[in-house]
């Protein structure tokens, strides 16, 4: 990495110029280079513009995968707006190329207090995926015209074939805004006497045993701007936001948040997803309808505890740890409907998500 910094009467300004070369080839190995420039005009206020570009080579598994085919899969077709079974083709697809990913970038970070326990982030940016890979996306009209060699009909014109195998797009096009705050404060003044427990692995859970009062709260807005794919050139660009079918589907809006609280190796970790609505585009060409995804918000729980803290005197408490996780704490439901209000058998809610509400008991002992 080549950088340099420049300090001046209008704060720090840093410039980083990267990049890596590697074997690019069908089976892996990635390339990369970029440029950022920082701006630090107060401790207050830190700004960041960035490009980057990544030539990606699909995973080995994509591309060599064997071909398989599984009868009575249930799928929906969108032009006829049926839930059919069809035989199932998977496996992988050796005439992927290398995705080349460019992104530009404008972030910000604002301090608006002393204390660095709480601060506001923003950012801007535009992904551009040229020959990118991915799953097949649902089978709407524009879908299957432009993948025509995955689909097969009966004399009837009922869907009776679908091949998953990843397919190539020309151009994956993105823009986003997303913002939000970070909040992490610890009070040492409640640490409890004894020994530091040592911590849970993972970065999720980390400090969370530390001795004293700690308290963290986050939320994200995800404001998607535009979301575009070009399957291959030549053929019209989709609008993903506008009922266009995406193999990950497209909600202009997302918000994530949580917060959790610890003392002394006991505390709670919430986590939620907020899901705004979307539609897929149904029905033909000449007379189009569409499939609609309501809104959706998924909240999971964890409680954790050290028993050495609350049984100091138990040697069998020594090295153990409780943990309760709920997943899908409201048991939500993603609710989809077509022109009549009714759910499309394929999107019934025990089919999306059979399991629903979760709860998990772990007990871990370190001996």
């Amino acid at each position: 990495m080549l950088g340099g910094r420049r300090t001046s009467a209008i704060g720090d300004v840093d410039l980083e110029l990267s990049g890596t070369l590697r074997n690019v080839t069908a089976t892996g190995g990635t390339s990369d280079y970029g440029a950022a420039i920082n701006w630090r005009p107060s401790t207050a206020i830190s700004l960041r513009a960035a490009i980057n570009e990544q030539q990606i080579a699909p995973p080995s598994n994509q591309l060599t995968d064997p071909v398989i085919s599984i009868d009575n899969v249930r799928v929906f077709d969108f032009v006829r707006q049926e839930t059919v079974f069809v035989r199932q083709i998977m496996g992988g697809n050796p005439e992927l190329g290398v995705e080349t990913q460019r992104t530009t970038s404008f972030s910000g970070t604002l301090l608006p207090f002393e204390s660095p326990d709480f601060s506001l982030n923003a950012e801007y940016a535009r992904v551009v995926n040229l020959d990118a890979y991915s799953s097949l996306p649902p089978a709407n009209a524009e879908v299957q015209a432009a993948f025509s060699d995955r689909f097969q009909r009966d004399g009837s014109g009922r869907l009776t074939v679908v091949d998953f195998r990843p397919v190539p797009f020309a151009r994956l096009e993105q823009s986003r805004i997303r913002w939000g705050f970070n909040f992490n404060r610890s009070f040492k003044g409640y640490a409890a006497p004894g020994p530091t427990p040592a911590a849970p692995a993972g970065p999720a859970s980390a400090n969370v045993l530390e001795p004293g009062l700690r308290i963290n709260a986050f939320g994200t807005h995800e404001w998607t701007l535009s979301s575009t794919q070009i399957v291959r050139p030549g053929l019209p660009m989709a609008d993903i936001l506008a009922s266009g079918a995406s193999a990950n589907g497209s909600t202009r809006h997302v918000v994530q948040f949580g917060g959790g609280v610890a003392h002394h190796g006991i505390g709670l970790q919430l986590n939620g997803t907020m899901l705004g609505p979307r539609a897929i585009s149904a029905g033909t060409l000449t007379n189009p309808e569409s499939i609609r995804f309501a809104a959706l918000t998924r909240i999971d729980l964890r409680l954790f505890a050290n028993l050495a803290s609350l049984f100091p005197k138990n040697r069998l408490a020594n090295g153990a740890r409780l943990t309760i996780e709920v997943d899908n704490l409201l048991d939500a439901k993603q609710r989809v409907t077509d022109r009549l209000g009714q759910t499309p058998d394929r999107y019934q809610p025990y089919l999306i998500d059979p399991v629903g509400r979760r709860i998990t008991l772990k007990l871990r002992k370190v001996f």
